[in-house]
């Protein structure tokens, strides 16, 4: 597998495990047997710590936030505008994008929240790469995706 492939099904692996891990816990679902069996999958023995950096990076997000986010069911295969936002803080916060990051957050969260919903950011983005759940910027996905594209048609 060639690097831009490597980093596209990690990309991939990331976004499903953050989006599932999302929904199972706004649904209510927290102690879910399935739940916990994706984590300890996806994050190893840092499964629990990630499960409570999302937890509390929701709390203050759901605190902070301009409007009501929406947040599909944990079946859902299609993605929300509003998790899609989520993965794109966490990405930006994973790359120390400064500029992406605040623009992010000036979207989503209250100018009195934005520094809560930072720190539980961090924490989470940090969480989330310790357990080598890794997501990347979309410009830098897009690259990738496109090169995987081009191989395959080639092949």
């Amino acid at each position: 597998m060639l690097p831009s492939e490597r980093l596209l099904c990690d990309r991939l692996r990331a976004e499903h495990v953050l989006i599932f891990a999302l929904r199972m816990l706004v649904a209510g679902r927290a102690r879910c047997p399935l739940l916990h069996e994706e984590m300890d999958i996806a994050a190893g023995p840092l499964a629990m710590e990630f499960l409570a950096a999302l937890s509390i990076f929701l709390m203050t997000l759901g605190n902070g936030s301009r409007r009501r986010l929406a947040v599909g069911p944990p079946p859902c295969h299609h993605r929300m505008p509003d998790e899609e936002a989520i993965l794109c803080l966490v990405a930006a916060a994973q790359e120390d994008d400064e500029e992406r990051l605040a623009a992010h957050l000036c979207w989503l969260v209250r100018s009195e929240r934005q520094q809560a919903v930072r720190g539980s950011l961090r924490a989470l983005a940090d969480m989330a790469t310790c357990a080598g759940l890794r997501l990347c910027s979309s410009e830098a996905a897009n690259a990738g995706s496109a090169a995987a594209v081009r191989r395959m048609a080639h092949q």
